[in-house]
Order: C-alpha cells, then structure tokens, then sequence
C-alpha cells in the first residue's frame, strides 16, 4: 500500500512526459533494495544473527522518521476534504496481524483459529469499506475499472512468481548446494541487479516515447 501511495503522487506530480522516467528511478530505487537486500542479509546473519536484520530495519525506520520531521518541509496531498479511515486501518491492521501469525504458527492446531480470524477480518474489511465516504481501499475501482484490475492482477501474478522463486531458490543453495547465507546472497543479486540498471532507461524510454507521440498529435 506504501508503494501504490508513493506511485499514486508520482503520476499525479509530474507531466506526462516526464512521467516514465520519474516511475522508471522509483521502480529502480525499489530493486536497489532488492538488489542489497539478499547480500546485505546473508552478512548479516552470517556474521551477527538473523534477528540483526530486523533491527537493522528498525534502526533505518528511525532514521528515516527523524529525517521527515526535519528535512520535510511540506506533504503533498490532493484534496484536503478527505479524512483518514481510521477504523478501516485498525480492521485491515489486525487482520493482517492474525492472518500472518497464524501462517508462521501453523505447526501449532490452535493458531489455525488465527488465520480463520484473519480470513473473517479482510471480508469485513471489504464489506466496511463499501460503506464510508472516504475509505482506506476503493474497493468500487476494481469493480468499475477493468484496467487498473487487469493490472494489479498481473503485478501481483509477477511479484509473486519473482518473490518464490528467489525465496525457493535460496532455500536450495542452501539446503541442498551448502552455501553460507552470504555467498546466497552474492548469487542472487543478479536478478535484481539488472532490473536496477534498466528500470531507469525503460522510463525514460517510455516518455521519449509518449512525447513524441503527443508532437505528433500536435501536428
């Protein structure tokens, strides 16, 4: 929901002909991280533990918190008659909380009720959300635009194949090649790595592209 957000103030700040390239750095910021992620991970638990890496995260999460009070001297926003979905938050928040536990437990016969109480949370979610005013989730756009479906829908078919396929293949060199958690992760910044590189020149691409194309209207 945070990168959609971060994509929805792209699109929305930038003209159209420099829309691309804007998208094209953000996409290559994101697989920055997924580029640093594995290798900057396999040190860390190599070398420290596994549960450095979350306060790793936790460290970077202050820092970035300290940076927004500071050096952020202002919010962009589209309208200011629209209020926060607070009780929409809280709904999806401990759905979430419930469903994920309850997966990471599921050893354990009890915590099924966990994922049940997660599965029930996001209906209900979906149900309020058709309710409000000023909801959390649109939940009518997916309903009433075939594109932006159609489109999420093969994001999310994406991540997912690119998601299992490194966390499967990281289990396997591993597991069964009996590699260390660092050279794993040397292995698999390749992937990653490349769409670093080109995301920003497909944006910029994109919107040479589109410019054109808008000249040529014009003429």
């Amino acid at each position: 929901m945070i990168f959609g957000a971060g994509l929805a103030i792209l699109t929305s700040v930038f003209p159209a002909n420099e829309r691309g390239k804007a998208i094209g750095i953000n996409v290559a910021a994101v697989y920055l991280g997924l580029t640093l992620g594995p290798f900057l991970g396999g040190i860390l638990v190599k070398t420290i533990c596994w549960q450095s890496i979350f306060f790793t995260g936790f460290y970077l999460g202050a820092l970035l918190i300290i940076f927004v009070l500071f050096a952020l001297k202002g919010e962009w926003k589209s309208s200011k008659q629209e209020e926060l979905d607070i009780k929409g938050s809280f709904i999806y928040a401990a759905s979430m909380f419930c469903f994920i536990y309850g997966i990471s437990q599921i050893k354990n016969p009890i915590n099924i009720s966990f994922i049940i109480a997660g599965a029930l949370g996001f209906v209900q979610f979906v149900k309020y959300e058709k309710t409000v005013n000023h909801p959390l989730l649109q939940i009518s756009v997916f309903s009433t635009n075939r594109l932006f479906l159609y489109s999420n829908l093969a994001a999310f078919i994406t991540y997912s194949a690119t998601f299992a396929v490194g966390f499967l293949l990281s289990q396997h060199l591993q597991y069964v090649k009996g590699l260390n958690p660092q050279q794993t992760g040397v292995l698999l910044l390749a992937q990653p790595m490349f769409m670093f590189i080109l995301s920003p020149f497909a944006g910029t691409f994109l919107s040479l592209k589109r410019r054109n194309m808008s000249k040529r209207i014009d003429v």
